[in-house]
């Protein structure tokens, strides 16, 4: 078997596991939401889950990623932690803010209105990007990684 198919089916079953739960979680909480208080209340609902999905996608990236160049799960931890909270304080200047994947923790600025959806369209495209660049580096590195 190619070493890239052990990432890719990684990837793939991790991110099913993760949209599974999630949105069932999601679609558990939106309906005991609407029977015991009005749904109608918030706005931009769903399109506040997708940011919250999306940053879970790219965690898994780079779960997919620190996994493949670390072999201590301790290690793999604190690099993923390190590496969230490198973005959260990059996050915080508010010329660059905008572009961050954690702008999209922010959706409850969603939820309340005040702010509109096109402001998270380029946190959630340069989300995607890294994502991607994430398992395409982790795919290179299991590649060259002496097993």
């Amino acid at each position: 078997m190619s070493r890239w198919k052990i990432i890719v089916s990684k990837g793939i079953t991790i991110i099913t596991f993760w949209t599974v739960g999630y949105w069932l979680m999601f679609g558990i909480t939106y309906g005991y939401n609407a029977y015991f208080w009005d749904n109608n209340i918030v706005s931009h609902i769903f399109f506040s889950a997708v940011c919250s999905y999306f940053i879970g996608i790219w965690l898994i990236s780079l779960i997919l990623l620190m996994s493949t160049i670390f072999r201590s799960n301790s290690f793999v931890i604190l690099a993923i932690g390190g590496v969230f909270l490198m973005i959260y304080f990059i996050g915080l200047l508010p010329k660059i803010g905008k572009y961050m994947p954690i702008q999209l923790l922010n959706s409850m600025d969603l939820l309340l209105n005040i702010e509109k959806i096109s402001e998270y369209s380029y946190a959630i495209i340069i989300t995607i990007i890294l994502s991607i660049l994430n398992i395409a580096t982790s795919i290179i590195c299991f590649n060259k990684k002496n097993i």
